[in-house]
């Protein structure tokens, strides 16, 4: 995002997203549910970013996430 800024400083908005984190803490299904920061080259990257998180191992069932970054230049 600090970087996106450099090239539109009046870049900000809300980022929804939601995955599965299965129990060996692995990411699936992640995909964009909306965006207000319409920056394509920035909402993959974000996108891809998440997508190489790894929770850990856990003994638990799988579990929907759905969750909103909120960006607003300082």
């Amino acid at each position: 995002y600090t970087k996106a800024l450099r090239q539109n400083p009046d870049l900000s908005g809300k980022f929804r997203f939601q995955f599965i984190v299965h129990p060996d803490g692995r990411v699936e299904g992640l995909k964009l549910v909306t965006s207000e920061l319409n920056d394509k080259t920035l909402e993959n990257r974000m996108l891809n970013k998440i997508r190489s998180i790894n929770f850990g191992k856990a003994d638990v069932a799988a579990t929907a996430v759905q969750y909103t970054f909120v960006f607003l230049p300082s």
